[in-house]
């Protein structure tokens, strides 16, 4: 009789359920400051103000010091509980969306980035207070965010529910948007508002809803021989993602590994899992068309250690992650075995008009002060770009629970 009160209680001496193997949520960085939020696996976030890191004017890499030691702040509350993603507010000061299970955390914070002061008169204007944005089931994970252009939409999505979280800030208010069957793990929206990209959550699917009428349009991923690369499928005849704990066969491991839009709004980059190149899918038409023609974008040096497939094997592929930067100007890929230089980042410089071309500039290897990393530690989702570094591109790399591995690349004046 008291096994299951016991076990409920067990559960909740014990903390947050994180699996231990679990990767830990990707860095943010904030779109026009130098505030990096940086996860944890017992539900916290912690921030940094790495603007006395830029202003060294260091080209080098560095490793972010150990979370809560030089956290500026530390986000934390009893409704906040496993965080799954991040996103910084557009136009919106401090204000900071966490994704966690049952909705979404708001936490406003202050200009100057300080800790609530306990105990004295105004604290609540000294430092982050928080607001909750609630799904429309309290059991669902938030697992991917984005923000329309101008802060005033919030979207998001699950894989345990299908189609998108769409949420009013101001008011407060969620409704369901393509709640078909196909569940979603990443989104990304437009910077001219007309579009939001979301990933299928398994097999190897891009979805394009456009923001008039949030009709859908989806593109399937096949892999080469050329010819098959990508062949356009109808709202209608688009597959249905399996649920939890499904798709583990030979589309989860060909699925999605990350996706970026270009500056002008008129191109998506994707990558997917133990490929040697990316797809661009170039938009044709004016919005809200979703008239669109994928096109392959070939990465140099990726194709030396032979068919894809052999890094695809187990789950593992020679495309790891990837991070492009805001201005499309540098493009940060993550690689893994079997290509010889596994575990180091290549960095290409782009362009994307008229069509998506990269040329490899080099390689980074990261590393800390006791040794390299291992490339089998690196997970999809760990590399994000700064979205206002003005030197150039800087790219975040989330080494482990504690570690952030940062690549600033200073090619502007």
């Amino acid at each position: 009789v008291l096994a299951a009160p016991l076990a409920f209680l067990s559960r909740l001496l014990s903390g947050p359920s994180h699996s231990s193997t679990s990767a830990p949520p990707p860095a943010c960085w904030h779109p026009h400051k130098s505030l990096l939020a940086v996860p944890d696996t017992l539900d916290r976030v912690h921030v940094y103000d790495m603007s006395g890191a830029e202003a060294s004017g260091s080209n080098g890499s560095r490793t972010a010091p150990p979370l809560a030691e030089s956290a500026t702040v530390v986000l934390a509350h009893d409704l906040q509980h496993e965080v799954c993603s991040l996103a910084w507010r557009p136009n919106g000061g401090g204000m900071l969306a966490v994704g966690c299970r049952g909705g979404v955390a708001l936490w406003s914070t202050s200009g100057t980035m300080r800790p609530p002061l306990a105990g004295r008169a105004g604290a609540r204007s000294a430092g982050p207070w928080l607001s909750v944005l609630k799904a429309h089931s309290p059991a669902v994970r938030i697992c991917c965010l984005a923000w329309s252009p101008d802060g005033r939409l919030l979207v998001g999505a699950s894989p345990d529910f299908p189609g998108l979280c769409l949420w009013d800030v101001s008011l407060g208010t969620c409704v369901r948007v393509g709640a078909s069957l196909v569940r979603h793990k990443q989104l990304a929206w437009s910077p001219d508002g007309n579009y939001v990209f979301a990933g299928s959550a398994a097999g190897a699917c891009l979805y394009l809803y456009e923001t008039t009428r949030w009709l859908s349009q989806s593109w399937e991923y096949s892999p080469p021989p050329p010819g098959g690369l990508a062949m356009p499928l109808s709202r209608q005849q688009a597959p249905a993602a399996p649920g939890p704990g499904e798709g583990t066969g030979g589309a989860a491991a060909r699925g999605l590994i990350n996706a970026y839009w270009a500056p002008n709004s008129r191109v998506l980059l994707a990558a997917f899992a133990g490929a040697t190149h990316m797809v661009a899918l170039h938009l044709v038409g004016e919005p809200p068309s979703l008239t669109a023609q994928l096109m392959p974008v070939t990465l140099q040096d990726m194709a030396v250690t032979g068919p894809a497939d052999q890094g695809a094997a187990g789950g593992a592929g020679l495309l790891t992650d990837l991070s492009w930067d805001p201005r499309g100007e540098r493009l940060a890929v993550l690689l893994g075995p079997p290509h010889p230089a596994a575990g180091c980042l290549a960095v290409y410089a782009t362009t994307y008009d008229p069509v998506v071309h990269a040329r490899l500039l080099g390689y980074a290897r990261p590393g800390r002060p006791d040794g390299a990393v291992d490339p089998a530690s690196l997970q999809p989702g760990a590399l994000s770009p700064h979205m206002s570094f003005a030197r150039g591109a800087l790219f975040s790399l989330r080494l482990s629970e504690t570690e952030v591995y940062n690549l600033p690349l200073c090619y502007r004046q």
